[in-house]
C-alpha cells in the first residue's frame, strides 16, 4: 500500500511539472483514497490532501482547495498538536486561499498565528518567520494599511538578507514585494531602488527570463511609466515583450499586456507612429479568437483607432470607430444606453477633425438614450463623462453660452452624486472658469478657480499634484489680467508641486517652466528666463531624446529669449535646430514648423536679409494658408511683416497679390463681416496708397470702418486708425467734406481713450 502511494504521488509530481493538471488531479485522487487506509495521524493523508488541494489552488478552483486545506489542518491539530510546524503549512495554505480571494479578515488572523509557531518553533532570527512578516506586510498592503505595512517590509528585509544572504533568491522576492509597494503608496524612488536590487538579484540567481524576473521587470517598468522616465521603461517592456513571444509565440493571447504596455509606453512619448503597430497586432490577435462583430473586440479597435488619431491619421481611425460602434449597436440596439461609449469616442475623433457639429449630434444621442433603469449607479457617472464632452465640443465651436448650460448642468449632477466638496467639482469649476475666460469675465474666472484651488487643496492637500490644473490655471487667469507680479508664486508653488511629486526631472515639470518662463519673458526678465529655458530643454532631452518635438519647443523658447533681446546670433542657431526637430517629429508643413520660419524671417529682416526673409516667411505662410489659418497671432505677425518688407522695397505688386490672397481665405474661412476681414481690407488699401491707386484704396477702407463699427460695441483706437487712413484718400481724391467728418470721428475716439491725437 505505501508502495503505491508513493508510485502515485511520484507520477502525479511528474504530470505537474509537465502541465498536465487533469492527469495529475487524478493521482492526487487516488493516492488520497490509499492514503484513507493508512493508520490515524499518517503524516501522507494530510499532505495528499495539501498537494490536491495545491494544485486545485494553481488552477484557481478555489472552493474545491478550500474544504481539504481545512480537513488537513483539523488532521494535523489533532494528531500533532496546535503548536507544531507542520501545523503551518496548512495555516499557510488557507491563508493564501483568502488571500488571493481578497478575503482578509480570515486571513490576516491565519497568518499572524502562522508567524507565533514559526517564532516559537525556530525563534525570531529565521527564514521562514522572515517569510511570515514577509506575508503579514503584504496583507496590510492589502488593507490600505501603508503606515503599519512599511515597517514590516523592513524587518522582513532585514532578516531575509541576515538569514539567506544578501544575494538569495528570497531575498529578491522580498525587495520585488517590497518594491511594488512602493510603488502603490507613490514612493517611485523607493521603488525604483528597491526593484533594481531585486533585478539584480534574480536574473542572476533565476535567470534572465524567469518568471519571477519577468515580474520584477514589469514593476520596474510601471515605477519609470509613474516616473515620467519612458526612455528607461522601453527597453524594459521591449524586453518583456520579445520574453513572452520566445515562450509563447509571436500570435499568442496572452502577449496582449506587455503589447499593450510598449504600445502605451510609445504613446507617453508621443510616438504614435510606433504605437499604432503594436495596437494593430494586438487587434489581429483577438481577430483570430472571435468572429468580425464580437463585442471584445470593440476595446482593441477603440485603442488602435486612438493611436491612429493621436497621429492625426483620421481616415485611418474613423473607419475603427465605426466599426466599433456598428458592432455595439448590432450586439445592443442602437438605442440602448451602451452604445454611447461608441458615440463617445466617434464624438471625440469628430472633435479633432474639428467636425464639432457631428461631434456635438453624437454626444446629445449618447446622453438621450441614456437610461436610469439600465445603468442604475453607473447613471450619474456616465451622464458626467458625456457632459464633460459635450462642453469640451461647446467650447471649440465658441458656443460659450451652451457650453455654459452643460457645465452649470454637470456641476449640479456632480454636486448631488459627490458633494459640493469633491475633487471632480474642482475641475469642472475649473472648466467653467475657461468659459468665462473666452467671455473675456476674468474676473468671474478667477473666482471660480480660488474656489476650485480651495476644494482640492481640501481633498488632496497643499502639495499633491492634484491641485496642479486649477493652481495652473488661476495663474494663466492672472496673467490675462496681466497680473504677472501676482501669478509668479502661483507658477512657483506649482513646479514646487511637481517636483515633490514627479521628481525635478519629470517633463510636467518642464510644461510648467514654460509658463514660469512666459511670465519672465513678459516682465522682460530674460536672465531668469534663459535659466529656465535651459533647465527645460535639459528635462525633455533626458525624457524624451534630443529629436522629440517638445525639445523643439523648448529651443525655440530659448532662442525667443535672445530675440527679445536683440541677440540674433545666439538665437539663430536654435531656431534652426528646433526647426529641423519640428521638421523631422511633425512634418515640414505642421504649424509648429511654420512658427520657427517665421521667427528666422523676421531675424534675416532686421539683420537686412531680406532674400532668406522674404523665403521663410512665404514658407511659413503657405503652411498657414494649407491649414486655413486665418487668424492665429502668429500668421498675422508673418504676414504682416512680409507685406511690409515687400512695400520697404517697393514691391508692390507682390504686396498686393499677397494682401488678395489672404483677403480671400479670411473671407472663406471666416465670412465677409470678421474683424480680420477688416485688417486685410486695411492691408491692401495701404499697398493701393503707396502706389498712389487712391480711387481703388476709398472702397476697402469704407467697407473696413463698417464692419469694424458694427463688430465693435465702442468704436476702438484702431478705428480711429483706419478712419484717418480714409480721410487722407479723400482728400487725395479731393473730397474734403467727408474727410472733415472722418477726421472729426477720429478724434473723438481718441480723446475719449485719452489718446495722443
Amino acid at each position: 500500500m505505501s508502495t503505491e502511494w508513493e508510485r502515485l504521488k511520484s507520477d502525479a509530481e511528474h504530470a505537474r511539472a509537465y502541465g498536465n493538471f487533469a492527469e495529475a488531479e487524478v493521482m492526487w485522487l487516488r493516492a488520497l483514497k490509499v492514503a484513507d487506509n493508512f493508520e490515524k495521524g499518517d503524516k501522507r493523508m494530510a499532505l495528499s490532501m495539501d498537494k490536491l488541494g495545491e494544485l486545485y489552488f494553481e488552477e484557481k478552483r478555489y472552493l474545491e482547495a478550500e474544504p481539504l486545506f481545512q480537513r488537513s489542518l483539523v488532521l494535523r491539530e489533532s494528531t500533532l498538536g496546535f503548536e507544531h510546524p507542520d501545523v503551518a503549512t496548512s495555516l499557510s495554505h488557507l491563508y493564501s486561499l483568502y488571500y488571493v480571494q481578497n478575503k482578509l479578515d480570515k486571513a490576516e488572523p491565519l497568518c499572524r498565528r502562522v508567524l507565533t509557531l514559526y517564532t516559537k518553533a525556530f525563534g525570531e532570527h529565521h527564514e521562514y518567520v522572515a517569510a511570515c512578516l514577509l506575508n503579514l506586510a503584504k496583507l496590510e498592503q492589502a488593507k490600505g494599511n501603508f503606515a503599519e505595512a512599511d515597517p514590516i517590509f523592513a524587518q522582513a528585509l532585514t532578516l531575509s538578507e541576515e538569514t539567506l544572504g544578501a544575494n538569495h533568491a528570497e531575498v529578491g522576492k522580498v525587495l520585488n514585494d517590497r518594491g511594488a509597494f512602493f510603488l502603490e503608496a507613490g514612493r517611485l524612488e523607493d521603488a525604483e531602488s528597491q526593484l533594481r536590487s531585486a533585478l539584480s538579484i534574480r536574473e542572476a540567481a533565476l535567470g534572465p527570463a524567469h518568471p519571477d524576473t519577468v515580474n520584477t521587470l514589469s514593476n520596474l517598468g510601471s515605477t519609470y511609466r509613474h516616473l515620467g522616465r519612458y526612455h528607461d521603461a522601453e527597453p524594459i517592456y521591449r524586453r518583456l515583450l520579445s520574453i513572452a513571444e520566445k515562450a509563447l509565440g509571436p500570435n499568442h493571447p496572452d502577449l496582449g499586456i506587455n503589447i499593450l504596455n510598449l504600445a502605451e509606453t510609445y504613446q507617453s512619448q508621443r510616438r504614435y507612429l510606433d504605437a499604432a503597430p503594436l495596437f494593430q497586432r494586438y487587434l489581429v490577435i483577438q481577430e483570430k479568437q472571435y468572429s468580425k462583430d464580437d463585442p471584445r473586440l470593440v476595446e482593441s479597435l477603440h485603442s488602435l483607432a486612438m493611436a491612429y488619431l493621436e497621429e492625426k491619421k483620421f481616415s485611418q481611425s474613423e473607419p475603427l470607430l465605426k466599426r466599433a460602434l456598428s458592432i455595439q449597436e448590432k450586439a445592443l440596439g442602437a438605442k440602448h444606453p451602451d452604445v454611447g461609449n461608441g458615440l463617445n469616442h466617434l464624438a471625440a475623433l469628430y472633435y479633432e477633425m474639428e467636425r464639432h457639429e457631428e461631434a456635438e449630434i453624437l454626444l446629445l444621442r449618447a446622453i438621450k438614450n441614456l437610461g436610469k433603469d439600465h445603468l442604475g449607479s453607473e447613471y450619474e457617472k456616465t451622464l458626467i463623462a458625456y457632459l464633460k464632452h459635450l462642453e469640451t465640443v461647446y467650447r471649440a465651436q465658441n458656443k460659450l453660452a451652451e457650453a455654459e448650460e452643460a457645465l452649470s448642468s454637470l456641476i449640479a449632477v456632480q454636486e448631488k452624486m459627490l458633494g459640493e466638496e469633491h475633487p471632480d467639482v474642482a475641475a469642472s469649476l475649473t472648466n467653467l472658469a475657461l468659459v468665462f475666460e473666452g467671455q473675456l469675465h476674468y474676473r468671474q474666472a478667477q473666482k471660480l478657480l480660488e474656489r476650485a484651488l480651495k476644494i482640492a487643496e481640501h481633498s488632496f492637500g497643499p502639495e499633491h499634484p492634484e491641485i496642479g490644473q486649477p493652481l495652473n490655471k488661476l495663474a494663466e487667469v492672472l496673467d490675462l489680467q496681466h497680473k504677472y507680479v501676482e501669478a509668479l508664486p502661483y507658477w512657483e508653488r506649482l513646479i514646487s508641486v511637481y517636483e515633490r511629486s514627479l521628481g525635478t526631472r519629470h517633463p510636467d515639470v518642464a510644461d510648467v517652466l514654460d509658463r514660469l518662463i512666459a511670465s519672465h519673458r513678459a516682465n522682460k526678465e530674460y536672465a531668469q528666463a534663459e535659466i529656465l529655458c535651459n533647465r527645460a530643454i535639459s528635462i525633455r532631452e533626458n525624457a524624451f531624446g534630443p529629436e522629440h518635438p517638445d525639445v523643439g519647443f523648448s529651443l525655440n523658447d530659448l532662442a525667443m529669449v535672445y530675440f527679445e533681446q536683440g541677440k540674433f546670433e545666439r538665437a539663430e542657431p536654435l531656431l534652426k535646430r528646433a526647426s529641423d526637430v519640428l521638421k523631422n517629429a511633425l512634418g515640414p508643413k505642421h504649424p509648429e514648423v511654420a512658427l520657427t520660419l517665421c521667427c528666422l524671417a523676421t531675424i534675416y529682416y532686421k539683420s537686412g536679409k531680406l532674400a532668406e526673409a522674404e523665403t521663410y516667411f512665404k514658407d511659413a505662410l503657405a503652411i498657414y494658408e494649407k491649414k486655413g489659418d486665418a487668424v492665429s497671432p502668429q500668421m498675422n505677425g508673418a504676414l504682416e511683416n512680409l507685406i511690409g518688407m515687400y512695400q520697404e522695397q517697393n514691391k508692390l505688386a507682390a504686396a498686393e497679390s499677397l494682401c488678395k490672397r489672404f483677403l480671400a481665405l479670411r473671407i472663406k474661412t471666416l465670412g465677409s463681416e470678421h474683424d480680420k476681414v477688416a485688417m486685410s481690407l486695411n492691408q491692401l488699401a495701404d499697398v493701393y496708397c503707396l502706389g498712389g491707386k487712391f480711387a481703388l484704396a476709398e472702397p476697402l477702407y469704407e467697407q473696413s470702418i463698417e464692419i469694424q463699427t458694427k463688430n465693435s460695441e465702442k468704436e476702438t483706437l484702431d478705428l480711429a486708425e483706419t478712419l484717418d487712413q480714409y480721410a487722407m484718400v479723400l482728400r487725395k481724391i479731393n473730397k474734403t467734406m467727408p474727410a472733415i467728418k472722418m477726421e472729426t470721428r477720429a478724434s473723438v475716439i481718441r480723446r475719449r481713450e485719452n489718446a495722443p491725437e
